[in-house]
């Protein structure tokens, strides 16, 4: 498709869309009405408790669209509905709430902070499907012939511009330019025409860590489940994100949104975004790589520069670690400024920058060598030779992905550069292999064998740029000290050893300046198949006239030049012998001889250059087995090319050359499980592995370094004293948090004014009032009860959608949103009708001051109450004219008596005082209840005789004996009239007379105490039953007192009334 049709997409459906979203219906909470319903915080007024569903579809059958209600339904537990009126219809929906997650429906579908945001967007979700149809369906019909059949393209015109212009582009086909070593085939303009250009020998397949060229890596999109606000669009079918039933999923590397299903069908096309990463430190190597265009990130390439530049030589690099505090603040720099941040070593200590590298490599997510490949690289150290170990892991390196490859090469050349210089940094392979180990590796718990791992980055690190096609061996001008004379050819025979996996076939020409003359070196190779024993190159050159008898040579990489002084600088007249490695030695004819050890040897051996006369000589290099070369109880083996190997029989193990013995382990499993089998030796593997005041513990053979309690560090390198405060640098905490070190562990809290998470963020409760509850307003970031808005004084009469209706009390004048302020201040601020000021009003203090029909009068501003004189009563109740009933008010009988109007002998109008039912005594001054008012109150032997429990037998029986006492203890026996022997417990004894009699608690009302009367033997309230309704009673030397309270009148002995 051309790129003008794809432009001319027409998009105008977008504003309609976003018209018909403005104009869905807004949520309209219905509130409960019942005071006494107790729901969940979460939920507001709009709870209405347990409410079925045929009440809850009456209770909003008049309500308008967007009115809404929470209840529980009968017989639900964990969840609650939501019912919501759409179209004339209630719908329902179960709805649940998590503190972390907020309110949804489904655990997979949207979270909402607030029922009113779920709502509302369930309030778009139904209006747009009713009413968004017919713009979709035309929306559709314009784009179904778009780029992939997705609409997704007329959504962002910046990214079908993109498209577009990638579409247009012409291919590109791959350009093959010969590779020139111009550097080293330079020579003089008069010697140019004759001179054969030089051929590189790596000319071909190589991976250059340096070149910048942006790698097109596939990258799948790093999709998460995202709640969507507003109007979102799926990127791939172009279709609605909206609706609280409705869910997708986000990228967090480049924002790609799309549905569920639709991100299956998503390529792998993920381009990040550098404003989604969030640093450096713990981002995917590839997200990283492919969000800034480069092969290398950065910071790895900063840090190997800073480090080759000025800590090279530095004894211990890597192994030292830099102080913790240093470290973490320049990761935080990265973090923040990217390449921008200064990693050079003017400003950072050199172990500090190691120390950033190792962490950076540490905390990917996916490590640099990854599961995947692992177990390859493991497999590899089961080879026998070196040769085959390298073979294997050269294979297992294609297994990584492109940029955890490049990374990893880019690495470990740095690292063998390193290793080159162990004489002055003390770092060879192993120790290299041994601090890296644990961040270039992320062993699988089922597989972890430290040794192993060791064992194949130390393998890695040595023959890097074998494994890596890179291997570069670059001869610079070789001139030996010869006399002079005319010009003469020279076969220089130069023994190098060189694995055979180290050579390519093919003849290398390479033409040197030496001088002023011209040095041609020829170098053959052979095939790697067929060479398995060691391989001898030979060279030739012309020196018609050197002048040096010095040897130059280069390293792999061609940067440091290094010079050997001949062992001998003068013309040799005689034989010169050449000792080996084995110790033999060879007699050659006349020359010049140079010594030297060459870079690229895989075990350090010495080699010599022989500058022979005209003659040709050939020394062969091994002499075999025939010498014995190897120790006690060792066995020898010849190679193809005659080369001795030297090895310990099965269970033998030391030192092949001296002497092998008898193995005291073969594998870990010999040894017991602190100890590891080690050269036929069960030894601690700890010995030497870990740092400075690092713990070590074995298991399963394996050591493990690891930091004591209260120190940090590299336990590989060094362990020192922490700072409790480097728990929370920088801070594990999210947004608007602090950080604290409670016990040793950083603990994250939410700022004042602040809520949520400490561990993702914290946020305000809110920032606009529809963000709270409808009886709620947002004040200075948080929800506040909405009647905090009346003013000084007022009163809130209720709270309608976030706002108060506030009103001044009676009497206050002033705004109710400000301050209702009193009428008066004094007296002295009323006028002469109202000259009190009462509380803030100007009252007439004789208002309301005294009773019906009383008089009152000022005296000051005091009222005054009284009676007329034809009248009687209480002036602050009410008065009346006088009645005969005016006798017994008040009552002049004694207390608990009973005044009634009557009459005296001379028919005078006189009280008459009685004492009540059930009370006995003189009525003038005290009446006192009696023992009983039945017989049922008294015991078995005794009846109630005038409120009195007494003896009825009392001059009731005869005069006799009772024969055989057949009563119980303590019981008296009495013959009654008819000579019947009746039993009774004596005076002051309970109990069953034909059993036993028992003195009880009290005879008397003596026995109790001032507050208590004996009833039935026992000490009681004798107020209890005492007094007539709504009567009170107070006791009194344990008589009770019947009165009416205050208020209340009438006969405390029958009913008190109000007044």
């Amino acid at each position: 498709m051309s790129k003008d049709a794809l432009l001319a997409v027409p998009n105008v459906w977008k504003p309609e869309l976003y018209k018909i979203q403005l104009d869905a219906p807004t949520p309209k909470p219905v509130l409960c009405e019942r005071g006494d319903t107790v729901g969940p915080t979460w939920y507001g007024q709009e709870y209405h408790g347990e409410m079925d569903h045929k009440a809850c579809e009456e209770r909003l059958r008049d309500t308008p669209d967007g009115s809404y209600l929470v209840r529980r339904s009968p017989g639900a537990e964990s969840y609650y509905t939501l019912s919501m009126r759409f179209g004339q219809a209630t719908k329902h929906f179960k709805i649940f709430y998590t503190r972390e997650q907020g309110h949804f429906l489904r655990e997979n579908f949207k979270k909402f902070e607030t029922i009113q945001e779920m709502v509302a967007d369930g309030l778009v979700d139904f209006y747009m499907r009713l009413h968004a149809a017919p713009i979709l369906k035309e929306m559709m019909s314009q784009t179904k012939k778009c780029y992939e059949q997705s609409p997704y393209m007329t959504l962002h015109r910046r990214k079908l511009r993109s498209l577009c212009n990638e579409l247009c582009k012409p291919a590109k086909l791959p350009m093959v330019q010969d590779s020139l070593e111009t550097a080293d085939t330079e020579i003089a303009d008069d010697e140019r025409d004759g001179a054969e250009p030089g051929v590189d020998p790596e000319a071909g397949e190589k991976l250059d860590p340096y070149d910048n060229a942006y790698p097109a890596y596939e990258k799948q999109h790093a999709f998460k489940t995202h709640t969507f606000k507003g109007l979102n669009w799926c990127e791939l079918c172009a279709n609605f994100l909206w609706g609280f039933t409705s869910q997708g999923v986000k990228c967090d590397d480049c924002g790609f949104m799309a549905h569920f299903k639709c991100s299956e069908l998503v390529p792998a096309k993920c381009v990040p975004d550098l404003k989604r990463l969030r640093g450096i430190f713990g981002v995917d190597l590839t997200t990283l790589v492919t969000a800034h265009k480069c092969r290398i990130p950065f910071i790895v390439k900063k840090c190997v520069e800073e480090v080759e530049n000025h800590g090279k030589l530095q004894e211990g690099i890597y192994r030292i670690s830099g102080f913790a505090d240093e470290i973490e603040a320049l990761k935080m720099a990265l973090d923040k400024d990217g390449e921008k941040a200064d990693v050079s070593a003017h400003k950072c200590n050199i172990n500090v920058i190691a120390g950033v590298l190792k962490l950076y490599l540490r905390l990917l997510p996916v490590p640099l060598i990854t599961f995947q490949a692992f177990p390859l690289f493991m497999e590899s150290m089961r080879e026998k030779s070196v040769g085959e170990q390298v073979i294997a892991l050269r294979n297992a390196v294609k297994a990584l992905p492109p940029a955890h490859l490049h990374c990893l090469k880019y690495i470990l050349e740095h690292l063998n550069r390193i290793a080159s210089d162990h004489a002055m940094n003390k770092m060879n392979e192993h120790n290299l292999a041994t601090v890296f180990a644990p961040t270039l590796i992320a062993t699988p718990q089922h597989m972890t064998d430290l040794s192993q791992e060791i064992s194949m980055l130390a393998a890695l690190i040595s023959h890097c740029h074998t494994i890596f096609f890179t291997a570069r061996f670059r001869m610079h001008p070789l001139v030996g000290s010869l006399s002079a004379g005319s010009t003469r050819t020279l076969l220089l025979a130069l023994l190098v050893f060189a694995s055979a996996w180290h050579a390519a076939v093919g003849t290398q020409r390479t033409v040197y300046r030496a001088g002023d003359e011209i040095v041609t070196i020829t170098r053959t190779k052979v095939d790697p198949a067929t060479a398995t024993s060691p391989v001898y190159s030979y060279y030739t050159y012309t020196a018609p006239n050197p002048q040096s008898d010095v040897v130059y040579y280069t390293d792999a990489q061609g940067i440091t030049t290094r010079q050997y002084q001949s062992t001998s600088g003068t013309v040799v007249t005689g034989n010169r012998r050449i000792a080996y490695d084995d110790g033999t030695a060879t007699e050659l004819g006349i020359g010049i001889s140079f010594s030297f050890t060459p870079l690229h040897a895989l075990t350090p051996h010495t080699v010599t250059l022989v500058v022979p006369g005209l003659d040709v000589v050939s020394v062969p290099h091994w002499q075999g087995c025939s010498r014995n070369p190897c120790g006690v109880g060792a066995t020898c083996q010849e190679t193809a090319g005659g080369r001795p190997v030297c090895s310990c029989p099965a269970g033998y193990s030391g030192n092949p050359l001296v002497q092998c013995r008898r193995a005291e382990c073969l594998d870990h499993s010999e040894c017991r499980g602190d100890q590891a089998c080690r050269n036929g030796n069960c030894v601690n593997p700890c010995a030497g592995v870990c740092g400075v005041n690092a713990n070590c513990e074995v298991r399963n053979h394996v050591p493990v370094c690891s930091c004591p309690r209260g120190r940090t560090g590299d336990p590989f390198s060094s362990c020192r004293l922490q700072d409790p405060e480097e728990l929370c640098r920088p801070s594990p905490c999210g947004s608007n948090t602090k950080c604290n070190v409670i016990n040793g562990v950083p603990t994250c809290s939410c700022l004042p004014g602040y809520m949520g998470s400490p561990l993702s963020g914290c946020r305000h409760e809110c920032e606009s009032d529809v963000e709270c509850s409808s009886n709620q307003y947002c004040s200075q970031f948080k929800c506040v009860n909405g009647c905090n808005q009346c003013g000084k004084g007022a009163t809130c009469a209720r709270v309608n959608s976030h706002r108060a209706v506030c009103e001044c009390p009676k009497g206050y004048i002033g705004s109710p949103y400000t301050e209702c302020r009193p009428e008066c201040f004094g007296d002295r601020d009323c006028p002469a009708g109202r000259p009190a000021c009462i509380y803030g009003i100007c009252k007439n203090p004789c208002e309301g001051a005294c009773g019906v029909n009383a008089d009152c009068n000022l005296r000051g501003l005091t009222p005054v109450c009284s009676c007329p004189r034809d009248m009687t009563g209480d002036p602050f109740i009410s008065c009346r004219p006088f009645t005969k009933e005016d006798l017994c008010s008040p009552n002049p009988c004694g207390s608990n008596a009973v005044c009634t109007p009557g009459y005296d002998r001379s028919n005078q109008e006189r009280p008459v005082c009685t004492c009540p039912p059930g009370y006995t005594g003189n009525a003038l001054t005290s009446c006192v209840r009696g023992e009983c008012q039945s017989d049922a109150e008294c015991s078995d032997h005794r009846a109630c005789i005038a409120y009195q429990c007494v003896d009825p037998c009392v001059g009731q029986c005869g005069v006799g004996q009772c024969p055989d006492n057949p009563c119980g203890i303590q019981a008296s026996c009495r013959l009654n009239s008819a000579g019947v022997p009746v039993c009774s417990c004596p005076f002051g004894y309970l109990g069953d007379p034909f059993k036993e009699c028992i003195r009880p608690e009290c005879v008397s009302d003596g026995d109790c105490t001032e507050f208590q009367g004996c009833r039935k033997g026992k000490c009681v309230d004798p107020c209890i039953f005492s007094c007539g309704t709504n009567a009170a009673c107070s006791t009194k030397h344990h008589v009770p007192v019947c009165y009416c309270p205050e208020g209340l009148t009438g006969s405390p002995f029958e009913r008190c009334d109000p007044l």
